[in-house]
């Protein structure tokens, strides 16, 4: 039998440092877990604007094929039974009207559904370009990889200008590797965005999911870490979920990451949603904005008065919300080379874990499930 380690560090709370802190409280450890904001949780805090609840850093829905990450947050909290779905207004309709809920034209399923494509003017070319598409996209780009996959007038209409806007880069400038996750084309009329049969949102918000997986251990709050701020050898293990950089005072220099500016306005003198749907994406680049989202959709909060809409500006903001994958594949080599620093010079056994510390862009099952296996792999060396 493994026995536990009496002593251990996490440095994050959130998803992936809570789901760490769960399973190694389980396991008869004493868990620390320090927190650089003055609140738990990380990206999944949520405020409220006269009662109306909202995501302060924008909307994160939670989907799952993992039965038993489903089965564990099902324990932790209620969730609300919510099936996500974006539109996408290329002519920025919806942009400047006052009562984008009365518009019904114009606007496209995200992902593309071919059937619904039929209306645009361009129709012709766009069919034309899909039928002469290649059996496998390449892989040399963001770039190419999109045209390959819906044509280039496609890409130009719903791609290219929205990931230009979103990365603050060419999309040839972009990799290839998370295109096939993010972009797809579809013929069923599926017009769910995710597939995952276990989907929804924690009824109250993330901190109710968040809580009792933090409810074991010592949380100290606004307690910034580095490599020299603790003395670290004190514990028997370490789950870093901090971005690796900082932690490491920058000896290789930053980790580019792209921030983006929310914007949440509340409308009084609405009974039910404004929105056309919980996201609405806007891939024009005749507006800074790149979507549009309204929490009441998803929140289960039907019966509150008043509805909040949340506008993202990408670039407009230092937080450190998205990892740019560069074509070149530079950042990711630098990340790595401050993962293998932070394993040679901490003195005690240390995971790294998470979005932040692996320069990843995961989905919230993801972030809980490199917890806990960050977790199981501290407890293996004990």
């Amino acid at each position: 039998m493994v026995s536990p380690m009496k002593k251990i560090a996490i440095v994050g709370s959130g998803l992936t440092g809570a789901s760490a802190a769960r399973s190694l409280t389980d396991a008869g450890c004493d868990v620390t877990v320090f927190e650089a904001l003055p609140t738990s949780g990380g990206m999944t805090k949520c405020d409220r604007i006269l009662g109306v609840i909202y995501e302060v850093n924008g909307p994160h829905l939670f989907h799952t094929q993992d039965e038993k990450i489903w089965e564990l947050v099902s324990e932790l909290c209620q969730w609300v039974d919510y099936r996500h779905r974006i539109l996408a207004d290329p002519f920025n309709i919806s942009a400047r009207s006052d009562t984008p809920s009365n518009l019904t034209e114009n606007l496209f399923s995200w992902p593309l559904q071919v059937n619904e494509l039929e209306s645009l003017p361009q129709w012709s070319q766009i069919r034309n370009e899909l039928s002469s598409r290649p059996r496998e996209p390449s892989r040399n780009s963001f770039a190419t990889f999109c045209i390959d996959l819906v044509g280039p007038t496609l890409f130009d209409l719903f791609i290219g200008p929205y990931t230009k806007k979103q990365w603050g880069m060419a999309p040839d400038e972009i990799g290839a590797e998370w295109a096939p996750k993010r972009i797809e084309l579809r013929t069923n009329r599926d017009l769910e965005s995710f597939k995952d049969p276990y989907q929804g949102w924690p009824v109250g918000g993330y901190e109710n999911l968040i809580g009792p997986m933090l409810a074991g251990s010592k949380l100290i709050l606004s307690e910034k870490t580095s490599i020299t701020s603790h003395d670290w050898q004190g514990f028997d293990g370490v789950v870093l979920t901090c971005a690796l950089d900082e932690f490491l005072d920058f000896s290789f220099g930053w980790l580019p990451w792209r921030g983006t500016r929310f914007e949440h306005q509340f409308f009084e003198e609405v009974d039910g949603t404004l929105l056309q749907a919980a996201a609405m994406n806007y891939p024009s680049g005749e507006v800074r904005f790149t979507r549009k989202t309204e929490p009441k959709w998803y929140s289960g909060e039907s019966f509150v008065p008043g509805t909040v809409i949340t506008t993202e500006y990408p670039g407009e903001s230092d937080d450190r919300h998205y990892p740019i994958y560069d074509r070149a594949g530079v950042n990711r080599s630098l990340s790595e080379k401050y993962k293998t620093l932070v394993e040679t010079r901490m003195p005690t056994n240390v995971v790294v874990a998470g979005r932040l510390a692996t320069y990843s862009y995961i989905n919230m099952d993801q972030a809980i499930r490199q917890g806990i296996n960050g977790a199981k792999a501290l407890l293996r060396t004990s």
